[in-house]
């Protein structure tokens, strides 16, 4: 702070020497987005999304203020650019997962045109990996890779590898010291592991002047998708298990909440349409012989099963069954706690055949009838 004083005295000292901050460490950024490409969603540990859902981010680098320069020998003779490298890359870590395409590319602000900006191959290329519906097939796992075509050519006998070089810094001349933002999306399948986090990576890897230097986001934002494990059992024994019971799942409308919807059937996709009678064309859950059925693909949230079908000798459920999906209760130790779905038999609580239970009613039953043959006995000799 002004003025400065000479050390141990207050006399000012007239003789400062300033020396700017030459390098300051530029890390690239990565954040979940709006489908607008720049309203970023509040930070979290994860975020969930349904399945067919698309999720976007937007990375950021601030495009290095030497990318244009040209190295010169002794005698001045330029001899290859300062930047040998420079490669923007992102991947996601797990299978499964779909990319949907870089979105759109932004320098400062300004939306820039990427196969103009970028994607001549004099300039750079471009890939767009497990892109579209061949996503399982590729052995690769979804995401991007933007390459610019620097080079390590020096005068001489490569000094046409030297112009291709200079050629790109050239033309990455006006974008430098400038932000650089790319704005993506992928799409979570049906193949996407469930309640696993998914992580990826938005990398920067340059060399300046022969140095290589590899930036990777620190704070990455982290996706997963959600579901329920359930079994449906006799109410007298949960060891009982009951087959054939159809569900169909239900929600609270997000943009209305005295109004519901339900899940409609659709191929790697979660698809919510408003309530309706018979529920047309809903994703349909039923259990198996073991009593179990489950629900993936959804964002954590609250959650109904509606019975549509009960099992052979069993009453349909009088109301929905709620759940939460939330971390861990598709793949967690305790993934059936709270998923235990009870069912009546049509005759009301009677316990189902082969049950202990139905012992205690036919005693009940017996000693009543025994109790009233002999009152009635009673009454008959008393007349």
């Amino acid at each position: 702070m002004l003025p400065v004083n000479k050390p141990n005295t207050e006399e000012a000292n007239h003789d400062i020497h300033l020396y700017p901050k030459n390098k300051v460490d530029n890390v690239p950024t990565k954040e979940v987005v709006e489908d607008d490409g720049t309203t970023p969603i509040p930070p979290a540990d994860r975020h969930p999304f349904d399945v067919g859902k698309s999720i976007t981010y937007k990375a950021t680098f601030m495009i290095p203020n030497q990318i244009g320069e040209i190295l010169k020998d002794e005698n001045g003779v330029e001899t290859q650019t300062r930047y040998s490298k420079l490669v923007f890359k992102d991947e996601v870590d797990k299978d499964g997962v779909r990319f949907e395409g870089i979105k759109e590319v932004r320098i400062d602000g300004q939306k820039v045109d990427l196969l103009t900006a970028f994607a001549p191959p004099i300039y750079a290329t471009v890939t767009e990996n497990n892109k579209g519906a061949g996503y399982v097939a590729t052995g690769k796992k979804a995401g991007f890779e933007i390459s610019f075509n620097f080079n390590e050519g020096k005068n001489g006998v490569e000094q046409v590898q030297f112009n291709t070089s200079k050629q790109v810094a050239d033309h990455l001349t006006k974008w430098r010291g400038k932000k650089l933002e790319i704005v993506y999306s992928i799409i979570l399948t049906e193949d996407t592991p469930v309640d696993e986090d998914i992580n990826n990576d938005f990398v920067v890897d340059l060399t300046n002047k022969g140095k290589n230097d590899v930036k990777v986001v620190e704070d990455k934002p982290v996706v997963t998708t959600g579901g329920k494990k359930f079994k449906k059992h006799d109410s007298t024994d949960e060891e009982q298990a009951l087959k054939g019971a159809e569900f169909v799942v239900t929600r609270k409308d997000p943009s209305d909440p005295n109004k519901k919807q339900y899940l409609k059937e659709g191929a790697n996709k979660r698809e919510w349409v408003a309530l309706a009678t018979d529920y047309p064309n809903a994703h349909k859950i039923t259990s198996n012989e073991q009593g179990l059925f489950e629900i993936t693909g959804l964002e954590y949230g609250n959650y109904e099963l509606v019975e549509v079908k009960a099992p052979n000798g069993f009453k349909k459920l009088d109301e929905p069954f709620k759940f939460d999906i939330t971390k861990d209760s598709y793949a967690g130790a305790d993934a059936l706690l709270g998923g235990m779905v009870a069912n009546t038999t049509q005759g009301g609580f009677l316990p189902s055949t082969g049950g202990i239970g139905i012992v205690i009613f036919l005693l009940i039953g017996g000693t009543l009838m025994a109790f009233a043959v002999n009152r009635y006995r009673k009454t008959q000799h008393a007349a």
